[in-house]
């Protein structure tokens, strides 16, 4: 999902409005929240891309920590 829809979506499942998304915005439980949510639906792409036929999974997949950043390609 590009950005804005991360941004919209994660607006969504914490019940706020889109402009007051942001982390410098957040509350200690809206973190907290959003590190959960993140990793929930970080395993459900995830598992969806195992359950993928090989030819349409990407080359690499990695996970992401809090301090590196991830890209597959």
């Amino acid at each position: 999902m590009s950005r804005a829809e991360a941004y919209s979506w994660l607006a969504n499942e914490l019940g706020i409005l889109l402009k007051r998304c942001h982390i410098g915005f957040f509350d200690m439980d809206q973190c907290l929240e959003t590190e959960r949510l993140a990793g929930e639906l970080f395993e459900d792409l995830t598992k969806d891309l195992a359950d993928a036929p090989f030819d349409h999974r990407p080359a690499t997949l990695c996970q992401t920590t809090r301090n590196t950043s991830c890209h597959a390609f």
